[in-house]
């Protein structure tokens, strides 16, 4: 995945997932934290070379693991 790709998928994904993470912990600011830190760690992960097939579950998946 390029950086313009993920960044594509950063801008389409993150708030239906800060929702998606509110409704988990019912925190503004730890919600936000969940994201941003799905969003590193996946990034982290594909620079090593880890190849996702369905990123937006991949990262629905990931928040809730937060």
């Amino acid at each position: 995945m390029t950086t313009k790709e993920f960044e594509i998928f950063f801008r389409k994904l993150y708030l239906p997932l800060g929702m998606y993470a509110l409704r988990i912990v019912d925190d503004a600011d730890v919600a936000e934290d969940m994201v941003q830190d799905a969003f590193l760690n996946t990034w982290e992960r594909l620079e090593g070379g880890l190849e996702i097939s369905n990123f937006k579950a991949f990262m629905y998946r990931s928040v809730r693991n937060e």
